[in-house]
């Protein structure tokens, strides 16, 4: 477990925001993992990783979210790999509605779950994503000229 960040709000006393997933995932989700797909079971997952840490914020990785639909969509696997371009998986994976519709669905029972508690999304640098999203689409990772290129 790794606390991310501290800040305040509205001049109150400091947030710490904590990164509880591999570490509740662990103890919580055993050999089944984080139920990243299914919208009831990770807000049962996710209220009982609250009540057991107790971060200030909220946090929803949308990384993770979409390596999870990478793993159970096959057919958006092979799209990533559809072109050679260093850009084109992530840019594809970003397109594609089920990403948008996995989020927006963890989303909505978080915050009923929680309404006073700072939501951020937790997005990977875009430097950090390309060079995952081009592995994943084309299995060897992306050749250090091109994920260096500004």
């Amino acid at each position: 477990m790794q606390t991310s960040f501290m800040t305040r709000l509205a001049g109150g006393e400091p947030l710490v925001w904590l990164d509880f997933y591999d570490y509740a995932g662990a103890k919580l989700a055993g050999a089944a993992g984080i139920p990243w797909l299914d919208e009831a079971a990770f807000a049962a997952f996710h209220g009982k990783a609250q009540g057991l840490l107790g971060s200030d914020v909220i946090t929803v990785p949308v990384a993770r979210i979409a390596e999870a639909l990478l793993a159970a969509n096959p057919a958006l696997s092979s799209a990533l790999a559809e072109k050679k371009r260093p850009a084109y998986p992530l840019r594809r994976l970003l397109e594609d509605a089920g990403l948008r519709q996995a989020v927006s669905a963890l989303l909505g029972p978080l915050r009923a779950a929680d309404g006073e508690r700072p939501l951020a999304l937790v997005l990977p640098s875009p430097r950090q994503w390309l060079a995952a999203a081009y592995a994943v689409a084309h299995g060897e990772p992306m050749a250090a000229e091109v994920a260096n290129d500004p």
